[in-house]
């Protein structure tokens, strides 16, 4: 049977299938609140047969109510939720709040620790925020930082900046 491991950013949804702790192919897709219930049936239908659901989620309540009624749907148990620990995997957590840092950035300092052991790293991740987060070679997490992706800061320079929206539409300036 396979783990279906899931990971909702604000907007897409990564997953991956684990078979006996091993890779076994996964993928992404872009999702919409319309369409929401119908893509999580048809990836809970790609990853079949399914014996857990674990997810990380920053895509907020509206995608794990729609994924538990999915799952409940389709008859496999209730899925588990990954959370910020103080510690987990080797890392320690560099906020006095766990909570603080985001799952997303949280499960990305745990892979790359298993990727690169005893290696000092600067994980960055790009979707719609930019993250950047420093691990020492002992695995404490020594602080990051999050601001827009690309796409969403560009939109505010558009919007915000007369000479960059004119540029933008072709006007000279």
């Amino acid at each position: 049977m396979n783990i279906l491991l899931i990971d909702a950013g604000n907007s897409r949804l990564k997953w991956a299938r684990l078979t006996r702790g091993r890779y076994r192919g996964g993928g992404s897709l872009g999702w919409q609140a319309a369409r929401l219930p119908g893509q999580i049936k048809k990836l809970l239908r790609l990853a079949a047969p399914i014996a857990q659901v674990w997810f990380a989620s920053v895509a907020g309540a509206e995608f794990e109510v729609a994924l538990r009624r999915a799952a409940r749907a389709a008859q496999l148990p209730p899925p588990r939720r990954v959370r910020t620990r103080r510690s987990a995997g080797g890392i320690r957590n560099g906020y006095s709040e766990p909570w603080r840092l985001g799952v997303d950035r949280w499960v990305a300092l745990i892979g790359a620790r298993q990727l690169f052991p005893d290696s000092a790293l600067c994980v960055i991740d790009v979707g719609t925020a930019l993250t950047v987060d420093l691990l020492d070679e002992r695995g404490r997490h020594r602080g990051g930082a999050i601001i827009p992706g690309p796409a969403l800061m560009a939109a505010s320079l558009i919007r915000q900046t007369a000479g960059i929206a004119r540029r933008a539409r072709g006007a000279a300036g």
